[in-house]
């Protein structure tokens, strides 16, 4: 009879655009992906699950403890608030994200973000389309506050890779910028500050 291949079972596939394509595993494994995951069918789609990726998809302890082929939770992101890490530990499942993610996406959407509450942009967009601006006596409709990001404070609070990827976009657009991060998070090194990992046999 031969042998069993490890099961690799994605819980929330759906949650990612279809072009991204994930990588094959390096070893010969049979992956299952499913769209989206349930919580009462999460133990359905996991298992006999070596690994689990998730990216949304919440694994508490009193579901972890009923995966017992269960190594590793790969979760597709950064935070990793969803997993049952006390748990993970016990039960000697190890436990990794995805170091350095998304640090271009997420500090140009937050740039996006404050362009468009300092230019008040979603109002102006809303008086080019609903006519207020054409109905306006001047050249210019000044309904709005327009303010410039130069010269503004930006706060940062966390001086991870996505922390400081923000703070290095803002010092380009001439903003005083404030990053606060923990004294353990400074003298952490790169690799602990964007990552978490227990193998098994490790505490």
């Amino acid at each position: 009879m031969p042998e069993q291949l490890p099961k690799i079972a994605f819980l929330d596939r759906s949650t990612f655009y279809d072009a991204i394509a994930f990588p094959v595993a390096r070893f010969a494994a049979e992956w299952q992906e499913h769209a989206r995951t349930t919580p009462d069918e999460v133990l359905t789609h996991a298992a006999g699950s070596t690994v689990v990726v998730t990216n949304k998809v919440k694994l508490p302890a009193v579901l972890l403890e009923k995966l017992p082929k269960l190594k590793l939770v790969a979760v597709a992101a950064t935070g990793v608030d969803h997993v049952a890490l006390d748990a993970a530990r016990r039960l000697g499942i190890g436990v990794c994200n995805v170091r350095d993610y998304a640090t271009h996406s997420v500090p140009e959407h937050v740039f996006a973000v404050l362009l468009a509450l300092r230019r008040n942009l979603i109002a102006y967009a809303a008086a080019a389309t609903n006519g207020a601006w054409s109905r306006a006596e001047n050249f210019c409709l000044l309904n709005w506050p327009i303010d410039d990001l130069a010269g503004s404070t930006l706060g940062i609070i966390g001086g991870g890779a996505l922390g400081q990827s923000v703070a290095k976009l803002g010092a380009a657009f001439g903003m005083r910028v404030l990053l606060a991060s923990s004294a353990v998070h400074h003298r952490a090194p790169a690799a602990s500050r964007s990552s978490r990992y227990w193998p098994r046999g490790m505490s």
